[in-house]
């Protein structure tokens, strides 16, 4: 019934209610219960939106986890019937309790939720969200000591994160999706004056630094973030007593619930890379002798080398003179990396020697693509956002290594820093 015939029928209903006679308050009432049923929509409130979002500001791309189960209807017999989201990008609208959306770009964007009861009344909320550049994480010793820095993909706004007046802070490895935490391996000093390399977590700013490993005799490096945060993959030396061997380890990300997911006696496993989606690992080995790349699924099993070839894929090599204690003669320093989509993975070779150089290849190991060919080492590659480029080191420039990228279908190059070494490339998906 419309406005107006609600109305209408409401103030005939009133006048026979007026009238006091027994025939004109029967047909009054019948009148009132006809209006409170027909006009219900009429009188009935509008719901309650109310939008819960994780994360509300990052980096782009930025996933955001969506709710709107937190709307209400206050009408006795309301019922929300549909929830509309406009994520604010332009990007097309979308219906349902929750939604995911990534934000590509970067810039403030006013998410809307509207919510539509059953009397076809309509609630809204508006939540702002901020979304940044997206960033290059890495390690670099211009300040003295290594420490964490950051930088735009274009090498522009180079800042200091961690600030370790001593000992070294290595192996940035950002949070995907949500991109607000950030996971890396510090030198800590024991009580008896050794020093061992123990896994850290902070937020990206590097403040509220947390501490994952404790192990006083062993190290614990290279960490990999799972896609939803709950997990930390990473390659430790704390089995050596019984191996003399390095293994690659999973734990909970808050350092506890550490499990043992690849350790070999007489040989070593390092540089362990979580896929996009969750289901794989790839790593790097010696157990066939010379260094390739693996994959393995998340609990360990269902090992592939992926390489298999006559070449050392996974290097350079990191030993203890470099500054990481108890390091055997060959740690591979960098290790694989996937692609934003989880299709390819680039890693360091030298097959095409002496010199090292990053390749590409689809994460089964077929088709493989040289990306860098000069006389130069080129090593530690990262995967950057949109799956087009891949930064890396690299000595071209002569003196100290620094980071490039390069653009995987034209292969034009950019270098990015100029200051001291610069190592460990890091950012939108796991390195």
């Amino acid at each position: 019934m419309s406005q107006g015939g609600c109305m209408k029928l409401m103030k005939h209903t009133m006048r026979l209610l007026k009238l006091g006679r027994k025939a004109s308050l029967t047909l009054g009432l019948g009148l009132l219960a006809v209006v409170l049923a027909g006009c219900a929509a009429f009188f009935a409130q509008a719901p309650i939106a109310i939008i819960s979002a994780t994360p509300t500001s990052g980096e782009a791309p930025l996933l955001v986890g969506f709710d709107g189960s937190g709307s209400f209807d206050p009408n006795t017999n309301g019922v929300l019937t549909k929830y509309q989201w406009d994520f604010g990008d332009g990007s097309a609208l979308a219906l349902g309790v929750t939604q995911s959306h990534s934000y590509k770009a970067n810039g403030t964007f006013i998410a809307t939720l509207k919510v539509t009861n059953n009397f076809g009344k309509v609630g809204v909320d508006l939540l702002p969200l901020t979304v940044g550049k997206p960033s290059i994480f890495f390690s670099s010793d211009r300040g003295g000591n290594y420490n964490i820095f950051r930088m735009d993909t274009n090498g522009g706004n180079q800042a200091q994160v961690t600030n370790y007046a001593s000992r070294d802070a290595l192996w940035p490895a950002l949070l995907p999706n949500t991109r607000d935490r950030l996971a890396y391996s510090h030198e800590v000093q024991n009580p008896d004056l050794t020093t061992r390399f123990q896994l850290f977590t902070s937020q990206v700013d590097g403040t509220l630094p947390a501490q994952l490993t404790t192990q006083s005799s062993s190290n614990s490096i290279q960490p990999s973030w799972s896609p939803n945060g709950s997990k930390i993959a990473f390659a430790s030396d704390r089995d050596k007593a019984s191996c003399g061997c390095w293994g690659i380890y999973l734990m909970n990300s808050d350092g506890t619930g550490t499990v043992t997911l690849r350790v070999q006696s007489g040989s070593n496993n390092f540089a362990p890379a979580i896929s996009p989606d969750g289901k794989k690992i790839a790593f790097a080995s010696n157990s066939s002798g010379n260094y390739e790349i693996y994959t393995m699924d998340l609990d360990g099993t269902g090992v592939v080398n992926i390489t298999n070839n006559t070449h050392n894929d996974g290097g350079p090599q990191l030993t203890d003179s470099d500054g990481l204690p108890g390091a055997p003669s060959a740690v591979p320093f960098s290790g694989p990396s996937w692609s934003p989509d989880g299709t390819q993975i680039a890693f360091t070779s030298n097959r095409d020697g002496p010199d090292l150089d990053v390749f590409i290849m689809n994460a089964d190991g077929t088709n493989v693509i040289q990306l860098t060919s000069s006389s130069a080492d080129d090593y530690d590659p990262f995967w950057l956002p949109g799956g087009g480029e891949v930064a890396f080191v690299s000595t071209l420039s002569g003196g100290s290594p620094q980071l490039w990228k390069i653009n995987t279908t034209s292969h034009a190059q950019v270098q990015l820093t100029s200051t001291g070494t610069n190592l460990n490339a890091a950012g939108a998906k796991n390195p």
